[in-house]
C-alpha cells in the first residue's frame, strides 16, 4: 500500500509521526471532505509546505499498524500472505 512512500526518520521524529497517526481523526477528516471528489480524504502535513499525504481509512488503519510498537521496542509482525495485498500487479 506505501510503496510509493519512503520516510527518514529520527526515532524522535519516528515517534512523534506515530503519535500524530494515532491520534487521526479519521471521522472527522471525512466529514468535512465527504462532498469532495477525493478519493483519499484524511490529509497528514509534510514539513514541506505544498505536500500533503492524502490517505484513505484502510490506509490510515494500515500505517497505524505498521507503526504499532510500543517506544523504541518494534514488535514481531505476522508473515503476510499474496491474499493480503490489495495491490493490482501489471506483468509487462
Amino acid at each position: 500500500m506505501f510503496n510509493n512512500l519512503f520516510f527518514a526518520f529520527t526515532k524522535k521524529e519516528l515517534i512523534g509521526f506515530k503519535n500524530y497517526v494515532d491520534k487521526l481523526e479519521i471521522g472527522y477528516w471525512e466529514h468535512k471532505y465527504a462532498c469532495s471528489n477525493l478519493r483519499r480524504k484524511i490529509p497528514i502535513p509534510t514539513s514541506q509546505e505544498n505536500l500533503v499525504i492524502m490517505l484513505n481509512r484502510q490506509e490510515v488503519i494500515e500505517l497505524q499498524t505498521l507503526l504499532a510498537f510500543k517506544n523504541a521496542s518494534i514488535k514481531a509482525y505476522e508473515t503476510l500472505n499474496a491474499d493480503d495485498i490489495d495491490y493490482e500487479c501489471h506483468l509487462n
